[in-house]
């Protein structure tokens, strides 16, 4: 059975899920979060990912870098409604969170690339992101699986 890392961006509005398998397999999904009760989209869109691609075997989530304090306490709820999701649905997956400038490196993109330049890199890694989101999340889960490689080399 393959192994399927979840990489996941996510805002106070939507929430973009990519799957990366070691198979080649690639997924993605962005769902508004602004349509209903915030902790039942969240959810929603994680049952979504489980029925689409099963299981995860990590999960891997981009923490949000804001610039100001009402933003910062903003993404820390949604934030904190994610991992209660995750939780509630899968008790026993790895959840991994990495600041931007992290999972680009770990990726093996620039620290600093621009938003055209993960396009780039997610679509050149098999994904089809509709959304910068989706691209975010693609990289995220790259990042996360590149990682796993390496640790179990050591």
């Amino acid at each position: 059975m393959s192994q399927r890392v979840w990489g996941i961006d996510i805002s106070p509005t939507r929430i973009a899920v990519a799957v990366f398998g070691d198979d080649g397999y690639r997924w993605s999904e962005t769902t508004k979060l602004n349509d209903g009760r915030q902790y039942d989209r969240i959810r929603d869109a994680l049952r979504i990912c489980e029925l689409e691609n099963g299981e995860p075997t990590d999960i891997c989530i981009e923490q949000p870098a804001l610039p100001f304090v009402k933003a910062t306490f903003m993404a820390g709820a949604v934030c904190a409604r994610l991992e209660d999701a995750i939780f509630g649905i899968f008790p026993h997956v790895v959840i991994r969170w990495m600041q931007p400038s992290e999972w680009r490196k770990v990726a093996g993109m620039s620290g600093r690339a621009s938003k055209d330049e993960v396009m780039d890199f997610a679509k050149e890694s098999g994904f089809t992101p509709e959304d910068q989101d989706q691209a975010d999340a693609g990289v995220v889960a790259i990042a996360r699986w590149n990682e796993m490689q390496r640790d179990e080399e050591l």
